[in-house]
C-alpha cells in the first residue's frame, strides 16, 4: 500500500527537525522545503542527505524572483495530492501560506514558541504576525508543540474564538542521538552553551554575552558552541581565558562531543516588564533536549517555569534563580553528580522519541 505524502515546510530547520523526519519517513512519501539560501546549509544537507527526502531551498529574503519560484513550487507541489501539510514556526507567514493553498490537505502546524504568549501588549509585533499565527491556531487539524500538554488552554478567546487542532506534545529525546554517560571530562568543572548567540533583544534582560560574562564572573569555564561562527554574527565576543569558542558542527556529532563537559547552559533572563507571564509558564529550549542526550545535567533558571518543572521532576540538573549567578561555582561544587547522572538517564528513557513517535502516528491516525 503506497505511502501517504507529506510536505513539510520550515524556515529554521533545527535538529528536531532532523528528528522529526527520521521518524516519519517510515510512514511518509516526503518533501522538505526549505526557506533559506542553499549556500547557507551545508551542514544541513550533510545531515539530511542520508535520509532519503526530497528537498528544495528557497531564500524568500533574497529577492522577488526566489519569492514568485516559491510559490510556483507550493502551487505545482499541491497537484501531487499531499495527504498531510506540516509548518514550522519561526514566523508564520510560510505555514500560513501553505495551509491556505493545501486547504484540502490535513494541516499540522508547529508553532516552535506561542509568539501570542511572548508579549504583554500584542501591539510590539506587526499586525501580520498577529494575524498569521491566530490564523494558523484556528485552521490546523493538529498542533505539534514541545510546551506543556495544556498550554492551549492559555490562549484567550479574544485572541482564537477555536483552536480545532488536536495537541501533540513532543518534547523527546532521539535514540540515535543519545550517548553513553561520559566518564572522561575535562579536569575543572566546566559549562557548554549550543545554539546561537544573539544579540539583545528586547525581550531579554541580558545579551547572551553579557550572561556568559556573569558566568565567567562566578569562576566558571564556558565552552560555546554556536549554530554560526561567533567571529561572523557581528558581535564582539567575550575574550576571557575562561571562556572557549568552537566551530559550528554537524548535530549528528554535537551531543558526543559536549558529553565530556559537566553541565549544559539554558538560561535566560527576560524582560518581566514586556514578557507575558505565559511565555514563562510554556517555553522550553530546544538545547535541554540535547544535553540530556548527551548525558550532561542541566542548569536552567527559576522564571522558565515549564523548564524548571522538567529538571526538579527527573533531578536531572540545577534551578538558579539570577541572584544565584554570582556564587554559581559555589552552588555546582556542592552538587552530588553521581545523583544528577541518575536523573539525565532517568529523563531520557522516559522521553524516547520513539514513543512518542508512535503516539503521535495513532493520533494522525496512520495505518
Amino acid at each position: 500500500m503506497p505511502r501517504k505524502k507529506l510536505l513539510f515546510v520550515d524556515m529554521y530547520p533545527i535538529s528536531m527537525t532532523y528528528k522529526l523526519l527520521y521518524f516519519l519517513r517510515n510512514y511518509f512519501d516526503i518533501t522538505l522545503i526549505v526557506l533559506q539560501s542553499k549556500k547557507n546549509s551545508d551542514l544541513l544537507l550533510e545531515d539530511y542527505k542520508s535520509l532519503g527526502v526530497k528537498i528544495y531551498f528557497f531564500d524568500p529574503y533574497g529577492c522577488k524572483k526566489e519569492k514568485i519560484k516559491l510559490i510556483f513550487r507550493l502551487i505545482t507541489e499541491r497537484l501531487r495530492g499531499y495527504h498531510f501539510v506540516l509548518g514550522k514556526a519561526g514566523p508564520n507567514w510560510p505555514t500560513y501560506l501553505l495551509f491556505k493553498i493545501f486547504h484540502s490537505s490535513k494541516k499540522i502546524y508547529f508553532p516552535y514558541d506561542v509568539f501570542l504568549f511572548l508579549w504583554k501588549d500584542q501591539t510590539i509585533r506587526p499586525w501580520t504576525g498577529r494575524m498569521f499565527e491566530k490564523s494558523n491556531l484556528k485552521n490546523a487539524d493538529f498542533i505539534l508543540h514541545k510546551g506543556p500538554e495544556n498550554q492551549f488552554n492559555l490562549v484567550r478567546k479574544d485572541e482564537v474564538k477555536k483552536i480545532k487542532g488536536i495537541p501533540i506534545q513532543f518534547i523527546s529525546c532521539f535514540d540515535d542521538w543519545i550517548v553513553p554517560i561520559n566518564k572522561n571530562k575535562t579536569k575543572e568543572p566546566s559549562l557548554v552553551y549550543i545554539g546561537i548567540c544573539p544579540d539583545k533583544e528586547i525581550s531579554n534582560k541580558y545579551s547572551f554575552f553579557d550572561l556568559f560574562k556573569k558566568i565567567l564572573d562566578s569562576g566558571m569555564n564556558l565552552h560555546v558552541y554556536s549554530m554560526k561562527n561567533v567571529e561572523n554574527q557581528g558581535f564582539i565576543p567575550v575574550n576571557r581565558k575562561n571562556i572557549f569558542y568552537h566551530n559550528p558542527i554537524s548535530n549528528k556529532i554535537l551531543n558526543k562531543e559536549i558529553s565530556k563537559y559537566h553541565y549544559g547552559v539554558c538560561l535566560g533572563f527576560f524582560n518581566r516588564n514586556l514578557v507575558d507571564d505565559r511565555f514563562l509558564k510554556t517555553t522550553i529550549g530546544n538545547k535541554v533536549i540535547s544535553y540530556l542526550e548527551a548525558g550532561i545535567p542541566i542548569i536552567v533558571n527559576d522564571e522558565t517555569e515549564f523548564s524548571a518543572e522538567l529538571v526538579r521532576k527527573y533531578n536531572c540538573g540545577i534551578v538558579i534563580s539570577e541572584n544565584d549567578l554570582p556564587n554559581l561555582n559555589k552552588i555546582i561544587k556542592k552538587q552530588k553528580y553521581s545523583e544528577l547522572l541518575k536523573g539525565v538517564k532517568m529523563a531520557r528513557e522516559n522521553m524516547l522519541m520513539s514513543k512518542d513517535i508512535k503516539k503521535m502516528i495513532r493520533i494522525l491516525n496512520i495505518k
